[in-house]
């Protein structure tokens, strides 16, 4: 797995998101035994549901509302994407 960008959350500090270079995007809760994501990006058909390219950038943004932070990718496939954490891991 080729790691090209992560950052962990500030208002929950135990959240890793990292983004690869295979285009998809993983969060780990580094609370919990194992190497397994807690979130992944995975492909749909016809759903853009990852980058198609390197991830290059992943950062927790704070949304200012109950919500709380949310998260973005920027892909060199030239798009920027937000992550809704909610419901797995899927872009809005």
């Amino acid at each position: 797995v080729d790691v090209t960008s992560m950052a962990f959350s500030s208002d929950s500090p135990n959240l890793l998101a990292a983004g690869l270079y295979d285009g998809n995007i993983l969060v780990f809760d580094i609370r919990e035994p194992g190497s397994d994501p807690a979130l992944k990006s995975h492909y749909e058909k016809g759903i853009k549901a990852k980058h198609s390219e390197a991830v290059w950038g992943v950062k927790w943004i704070n949304s200012g509302g109950p919500a709380g932070q949310k998260l973005t990718s920027i892909s060199s496939d030239g798009s920027v994407l937000l992550w809704n954490l909610k419901k797995g891991l899927e872009p809005k």
